[in-house]
């Protein structure tokens, strides 16, 4: 099974979210609230063990992450971690997974200036989901 979902999110901002055909839940998540819900996951894994988030598995699903911290140029100066994360299945291999995130965070981080990730909604990244969608679909 391919991913099901993948999302890019600064800290507690919702930037860009990508729901495949085959994981279209019944219920809408807020997007904010899942973004809320992956910083504080990440945060929680920093404070904690002193190590980034990098995979939770649940009996179904697995949540992989890779993120990246990123500064504003504007005083006061804020540093908040860009986090790039995909459901997939049990099944899939984890590494293969976190290539693919990694790549998506760094197109995305050559895109698109500092200052636009820091203040503009997600409706300015809507441009960026078919190049998410393409590096996907070349690394089925």
């Amino acid at each position: 099974m391919a991913i099901l979902e993948i999302g890019l999110n600064l800290e507690k901002k919702h930037i860009l979210n990508i729901q495949y055909d085959n994981f279209k839940s019944t219920k809408d998540w807020d997007p904010s609230l899942r973004a809320g819900f992956i910083s504080f996951l990440d945060s929680f894994s920093k404070n904690v063990y002193g190590k980034n988030l990098d995979m939770i598995k649940m009996k179904d699903f697995q949540m992989i992450f890779h993120s990246k911290i990123i500064e504003s140029f504007t005083e006061p100066k804020e540093q908040k971690p860009l986090i790039c994360y995909c459901i997939t299945d049990n099944s899939k291999n984890k590494n293969i997974q976190k290539d693919i995130l990694k790549e998506i965070l760094e197109q995305f981080l050559n895109r698109y200036a500092i200052f636009d990730i820091f203040t503009k909604d997600e409706k300015y990244f809507v441009e960026f989901k078919p190049r998410v969608k393409s590096l996907v679909e070349n690394s089925s």
